[in-house]
């Protein structure tokens, strides 16, 4: 039995693309090929129920089960599960938790406490909704700086079931949650794959989906520009997952040029529901645009606003509707001063965060996409679905995956307002029965539930084939065991502690810290020696990326299975380059 998980850190009820792409997923390879998805989710909400309840209410989370953190550790059942994970017991008794509001006010709910600290710090209690402590989050630890959790019993006493890191606690409860069976885990958000990102366990797959740019601030230089700095712990630990999944084979190209990483990368879009009957026949104004969006400045709907301006001013276009939340936020005051300002109020319209917006497409005759950068746009497919013409900046990596320019869309210059403009006015010209808008919804049916979920499904079984090889290989221990300096450079010697019957390739990199620029070594060996590898590293090998240190890694490949191993440069060897790592691996 293989059971599946999607790992966000919280779903909100005005939740944003990405989120939106994981239910869809998940409601599409339950339906097209009978995988249920459970959905584990971190909200630091006691209301978390309630949240959950109004995220059903929109179409695209469907039946899947919903599992949150915090609300789980509430149930007795699951503290005796990570009781038995840990495989130890205490009488260790905490009696410093405060007592907390009365039960009474949060009748069948779960709720929290803060409090001060015995050592002067902060406490946050959570409290089941009987009213009994199960948990004590301490917001600093004397020792390591970092909160300490504390997992209690239910009992009379509260005996310390767990005490330790957050990250460790959250292992554990997947681990309870896995039990003894095979597991697919897929990571759609960032801060999830980082508290994870060293969860290894025979038989679970682990995925991560790369929604956004790799490369800080949308940037187009591959070879050189920063990578998003947010992201950069889990790019280090790639190893330890088994696939990177992009959304177009564009970033694909690239994320296997920057980081030729040792898991596969694959490219599987975003799923694209196709429109209903009604919304197929709703009567349409050509001449009108919707946009459906989130207030950010990544988003720049103010170039969206300017650009309709101009071509209304053209007289090539009437109105525009805009939808999406927060607007409570500087990005969405910009948009609305502008827009009063320069007297659009009558034809620009605004509407807040709406559940199934997409069906609000059917409307008008087109849309606007005018972002920084994109991983897939999702919404531009929801747009062409519904026969809405699609108008976008050229930007990395998703309007050019799936625009067609002149075809079934426009492509413009990224932020050329001006010609932002005259793709408006050429789209707000097409008549309803354009076959622009043919091709529009042709295209966006290359996107369906079947097609994607065949995709995925095949990434599993992939992913379930290379278990045992990827176990052995993950297995292995690898050691620095000699160096010396020769004419052009120095000579490495690792050793692998193994019975190695098969053959193995085995690759030494040096990869600069925060760049992850690197270069490559390939090891020669011997038959009479087969556990030893020699690296010859030249003088002019340090990756090229100034001031950054240099981690040591020995990549191993076999039967299409690949992981890496941090090495260990041992402290009486001299320091070829550099210092430590600020996460400890040696440099060289």
């Amino acid at each position: 039995m293989v059971k599946y998980f999607s790992l966000l850190d919280n779903v909100r009820v005005n939740h944003g693309g990405m989120t939106k792409a994981s239910f869809r997923r998940g409601k599409a390879l339950n339906e097209e090929a009978r995988i249920a998805t459970t959905i584990l989710t971190f909200n630091d909400e006691p209301n978390y129920a309630s949240i959950i309840r109004k995220v059903r209410e929109a179409p695209d989370l469907g039946n899947a089960e919903v599992e949150n953190f915090y609300c789980s550790l509430a149930n007795p059942a699951t503290v005796k599960a990570i009781r038995l994970v840990t495989g130890k017991d205490t009488d260790t008794v905490r009696t410093d938790h405060p007592r907390g509001p009365s039960a009474s006010a949060h009748v069948g709910e779960a709720y929290t406490a803060d409090s001060s600290a015995t050592d002067g710090g902060q406490q946050r209690t959570y409290f089941d909704p009987s009213g009994r402590p199960y948990l004590v989050v301490d917001d600093s630890n004397s020792h390591t700086g970092k909160p300490l959790v504390t997992l209690l019993s239910r009992g009379l006493t509260k005996r310390i079931v767990f005490q330790g890191p957050m990250y460790r606690l959250k292992h554990l409860w997947l681990d309870t949650l896995i039990g003894d069976s095979q597991a697919m885990l897929t990571f759609d958000d960032n801060r999830v794959a980082r508290t994870f990102k060293d969860y290894v366990r025979p038989g679970v797959g682990k995925i991560f989906v790369q929604h956004v740019n790799h490369l800080e601030g949308g940037r187009h230089d591959n070879v050189r520009g920063p990578l998003r700095k947010s992201y950069r712990d889990v790019f280090r630990a790639l190893g330890n997952f088994d696939a990177i999944v992009t959304l177009s084979s564009r970033q694909e190209t690239q994320v296997v040029s920057r980081l030729n990483p040792s898991c596969w990368v694959v490219t599987i879009p975003n799923v694209n529901y196709p429109p209903t009957l009604t919304e197929a026949t709703a009567e349409r104004i050509p001449r009108k645009g919707v946009v459906v969006t989130r207030h950010a400045p990544e988003k720049q709907v103010i170039d969206t606003v300017k650009a309709f301006a101009l071509a209304h001013n053209r007289n090539e276009a009437d109105s525009l509707t805009v939808i999406g939340g927060p607007q409570d936020n500087e990005s969405y005051r910009q948009v609305k001063q502008f827009v009063e300002s320069e007297g659009l109020s009558q034809i620009v319209e605004f509407e807040g965060h709406q559940n199934a917006a997409e069906v609000r497409f059917s409307e008008g005759g087109f849309t606007i996409l005018s972002s920084k950068y994109e991983g897939f746009g999702l919404v531009l497919l929801e747009a062409m679905g519904r026969g809405a013409i699609p108008v976008s900046y050229d930007v990395p990596y998703g309007p050019k995956s799936i625009i067609s320019n002149e075809e079934d869309g426009f492509l413009v210059p990224k932020g050329d307002i001006d010609a932002l403009a005259t793709g408006i006015g050429r789209a707000a010209s097409l008549a309803v029965d354009d076959p622009m808008r043919v091709a529009a919804r042709e295209k966006s049916s290359k996107f369906s539930p079947a097609r994607v979920a065949e995709q995925w499904t095949d990434l599993y079984d992939a992913i379930s084939t290379r278990f045992r090889t990827l176990e052995k290989l993950r297995n292995l221990v690898p050691a620095a065991v000699g160096y010396r300096l020769s004419r052009d450079g120095a000579v490495m010697t690792v050793r692998i502690d193994a019975d190695l019957h098969d053959k193995i390739d085995v690759q030494l990199r040096l990869e600069s810290f925060d760049s992850l620029l690197h270069t490559d070594f390939p090891a020669t060996g011997s038959a009479e020696a087969p556990n030893i590898y020699e690296f010859r590293i030249g003088k002019d090998a340090k990756p090229d990326a100034v001031n950054e240190p240099v981690g040591l890694w020995l990549l191993l490949q076999q039967d299409g299975s690949s992981t890496r191993h941090r090495l260990e440069w041992p402290d009486d060897w001299p320091q070829l380059f550099m210092t430590r790592t600020p996460y400890g691996n040696m440099n060289v």
